[in-house]
């Protein structure tokens, strides 16, 4: 889930002349995802609301790693309006305290709102499968060698692992849930970790797919 965090925007220098001028609004700085996404969010999200609002709307890529906030909170508090995120990283950072939180909620939910939904779904070269592939075929390198494009983040990834370790769906985050399934994943991940090849953002997973840096992803 998306979720988009809002912090009061600074106001632009001031100066005084003979008549008094209303000061013009400094630009809405809002940090969120690359690519595709981006582009559509420009379209149907930020231009229409800074024609609303009459105030321009900057927008920065980023790679949602909670560690480049930290950073950036560090060298400039407050800087971004608002931050696009997903949802535990939402409550990670709104716990140590990145976040504007709304004063009546102190749950580590209290920073954001969705602003809209994910989702992930295997993609592959049609050239080579007749039919869709499974999880089970992901993790066949024998019969379908090549690389495999995987997410640098436990998040969906452990699932991935699991789904191609026999785990039922309805069962996959009680099994998760314990130091035994965790095992589990990681075990499976160490079966094709040669043929991997990492992203981070959504505009890297396509990049492999389309350059054909991998098989699957």
């Amino acid at each position: 889930m998306g979720i988009l965090l809002l912090h009061g925007g600074a106001q632009a220098s001031t100066h005084t002349t003979r008549r008094s001028i209303r000061p013009a609004a400094a630009p809405l700085r809002v940090l969120t995802f690359g690519g595709m996404i981006a582009t559509t969010q420009q379209k149907i999200l930020f231009k229409p609301y800074a024609q609303l609002l009459k105030r321009s709307i900057t927008s920065t890529p980023w790679d949602g790693e909670i560690d480049a906030l930290r950073k950036q909170e560090t060298v400039s508090p407050h800087r971004w309006a608002a931050v696009m995120m997903e949802d535990s990283s939402l409550q990670i950072s709104c716990s140590l305290g990145l976040l504007a939180r709304d004063p009546a909620d102190n749950s580590n939910s209290s920073c954001g709102q969705p602003s809209a939904a994910i989702d992930f779904a295997m993609a592959w070269d049609r050239s080579r499968f007749d039919t869709a592939p499974t999880w089970a075929d992901f993790w066949d390198v024998a019969r379908h060698p090549g690389r495999r494009s995987l997410r640098r983040d436990p998040r969906t990834t452990l699932e991935i692992a699991l789904l191609a370790d026999g785990v039922p769906p309805e069962a996959l985050y009680r099994v998760l849930n314990s130091d035994e399934g965790l095992d589990r994943a990681f075990h499976k991940l160490e079966q094709i970790r040669p043929y991997i090849v990492w992203w981070s953002t959504p505009a890297e997973a396509a990049h492999i797919l389309k350059s054909g840096g991998a098989l699957m992803g």
